[in-house]
């Protein structure tokens, strides 16, 4: 492990070095796991002398550390859903407000079924996997493709007792779904084209997903974070993209977005709770 230690150690010398360079700036990033995400670090390194420190974690818990002022952004993903979405808007909603919150465009992604080659035939929806009995391997609590794999079963009126593996065996990222179906440990498990692709796995299209980076708005005009929409906006992000499986620009990459636009469902939510309330009284 010694030439690793050093190597280390000799990167950290240099994060260092640079984060005392006042050209440089630092954006502390807490994010649902996203294999683009460390591309857009490279790419803004490089491009716009902006080090992004990333921490993934779940969509709920990177938006409670942006609201307990731990990170400056938050990235997280939902369905582009123009109905009603109680999954995510339970979730979400608490954790989002149109007054304190920006949302920025950052990328659209595809999430689908992961499962080996011999299993294709039965895997094309997500019901299949309930109906043919495909061990699933499921996602932690709180993360974005939990969200999602619950809204599934909402919508396809599945209860998660019959999805094999609902509880239990769960992963933290989308490459480890990918891998436990790969190695056998499971036979289906939700996931991005691209990590999917990585392990030979067949790809079967679930939903479209934006996503979306959150800032405080007190926060928006930091240079930073203004340096981050910049390289969002620009063409070198999208030109990352186009080579990536499964992504592609968001439509308003870079811009500052109107919460209840960007989120048609947080709308929906806010006026079926006031509904419920008014038939109360």
């Amino acid at each position: 492990m010694q030439p690793h230690i050093e190597a280390l150690r000799t990167d950290l010398a240099r994060v260092l070095t640079d984060a005392r360079d006042q050209r440089h700036q630092l954006l502390t990033v807490r994010a649902s796991h996203d294999i683009a995400l460390p591309l857009l670090q490279k790419h803004v390194a490089g491009s716009a002398d902006l080090h992004l420190d990333i921490g993934f974690q779940g969509s709920v818990d990177a938006l409670r550390s942006l609201n307990d002022r731990q990170c400056l952004v938050a990235g997280f993903h939902v369905p582009a859903l123009r109905g009603a979405a109680p999954v995510f808007a339970k979730a979400l909603k608490p954790l989002l407000k149109p007054a304190l919150h920006n949302l920025i465009g950052c990328s659209k992604r595809t999430q689908g079924l992961m499962v080996r080659r011999e299993h294709a035939a039965l895997a094309r929806t997500f019901p299949d996997v309930v109906r043919h009995g495909l061990r699933f391997v499921n996602r932690q609590q709180g993360s974005g493709t939990r969200m999602l794999v619950d809204h599934l079963l909402h919508e396809h009126s599945i209860d998660p007792g019959a999805l094999p593996g609902y509880v239990g065996h769960t992963e933290q990222t989308h490459v480890a779904v990918a891998l436990c179906v790969a190695s056998g440990v499971a036979d289906a498990g939700v996931g991005v084209e691209a990590a999917a692709l990585e392990f030979g796995l067949h790809f079967a299209p679930l939903v479209e997903e934006d996503y979306f980076l959150a800032c405080l708005k007190g926060n928006i005009a930091h240079a930073a974070v203004q340096r981050l929409c910049a390289a969002l906006a620009g063409a070198g992000w999208k030109e990352i993209l186009a080579h990536l499986p499964g992504y592609q620009p968001a439509a308003a990459a870079g811009r500052v977005l109107v919460m209840e636009e960007a989120l048609p469902w947080w709308r929906q939510a806010q006026a079926d709770a006031k509904r419920r309330a008014h038939a109360r009284s």
